[in-house]
């Protein structure tokens, strides 16, 4: 085999290998990306404090923005249309909430929410809030779901539900 084959086939593995470990630098580079920029939501129902007034809300606790997708709430199980905010009213009042202490909040689909912003979805319109309209919350949790979908900066489509950010025994009994 003559020498200037030999320097053209290292030549070949040596630029065929840069290729793989570019294509792998590549890789791992668009993946740390799209880490780096993950919305997580998640809902947190507050009693009232300082922190979160009475209420549930939906937070991004992750490190990029969401942009939010669909909401969907189920009573008993069952989902319920929630096009529009009368409609997301109409469900809360069918498990109880009637007209009056509180204010329903509505993600726009396509909106986005911040890092570290939070979203009331229902809360008090005055305090202090009366026990009646805190058993009314303690009792809603126990029937009702929210699922919400959301999609990072990059397409990824997450989901999250207010079942799965309760604790078992206090709010959804035992499963």
């Amino acid at each position: 085999m003559d020498i200037s084959l030999k320097i053209a086939l290292a030549a070949v593995a040596i630029s065929s290998l840069a290729f793989i470990v570019s294509g792998a630098q590549t890789y791992w580079t668009r993946k740390h990306n799209r880490l780096s920029t993950r919305p997580f939501l998640g809902f947190t129902v507050s009693l009232g404090s300082s922190q979160h007034p009475f209420g549930i809300y939906l937070q991004n606790d992750g490190i990029g923005p969401a942009i939010l997708g669909d909401l969907q709430i189920y009573v008993r199980k069952r989902p319920v249309k929630t096009e529009d905010p009368m409609d997301w009213t109409a469900a809360w009042e069918s498990i109880g909430f009637k007209p009056g202490w509180q204010v329903y909040g509505f993600p726009t689909k396509g909106s986005g929410l911040q890092v570290g912003d939070t979203l009331p979805l229902v809360t008090a319109d005055h305090a202090p809030v009366s026990k009646e309209a805190s058993s009314l919350l303690i009792a809603a949790i126990k029937i009702i779901d929210l699922k919400v979908t959301y999609s990072s900066l990059y397409g990824e489509t997450f989901e999250v539900r207010l079942s799965e950010h309760l604790p078992r025994t206090a709010a959804r009994g035992p499963r």
